[in-house]
């Protein structure tokens, strides 16, 4: 459910009004995210070869599934480890879907706390105003059919015996 949510909450990001003239802001925001993959890519490689000197069943390429655990999800650090697994590196497949599963509470957990520390920083810096905004409410049923005839289609649709479930 947090993978659609997600997904469609991007989407919603790329649907609004964009402002021409921000097209640094962009290029400088693709930077920040290939070298956070740099980063942890390093970070990680590191990590698990200093690991391998003194534990010889720890694979160097286990921290190479850093940057694609934390960045791309459980789909894409499943999907290399189960091929490093064939290739010989133990448990592979297992090890990527820990490190996307730390990845998800690191971003639940630690975004949260951040992003909550930086709304009240700029709160109390005076940059963000809250600004009610008025509800538009849609009637959506139809005029010639009252609201409990469509309801009762509507039920009478999705316990019907045509239906798969």
């Amino acid at each position: 459910m947090i993978y659609h949510l997600m997904a469609i909450g991007f989407i919603s990001l790329s649907l609004r009004k964009v402002d021409s003239k921000k097209t640094r802001n962009t290029v400088n925001a693709g930077f920040i995210i290939v070298s956070g993959y740099l980063v942890q890519g390093v970070f990680g490689f590191l990590y698990s070869t200093t690991w391998n000197l003194f534990d010889d069943a720890v694979s160097p390429l286990m921290g190479l599934l850093l940057p694609l655990g934390f960045g791309q999800g459980p789909g894409q650090a499943f999907s290399m480890g189960a091929q490093w697994q064939e290739l010989g590196f133990t448990g592979g497949a297992a090890i990527g879907l820990s490190i996307s599963a730390a990845g998800f509470a690191w971003a639940t957990i630690g975004g949260i706390i951040i992003l909550n520390l930086l709304v009240k920083k700029k709160k109390e810096q005076g940059e963000i105003k809250i600004v009610p905004k008025k509800v538009m409410v849609r009637d959506f049923e139809f005029s010639a059919i009252d609201g409990s005839t469509i309801q009762l289609v509507l039920l009478g649709l999705f316990t019907s015996e045509f239906l798969p479930y």
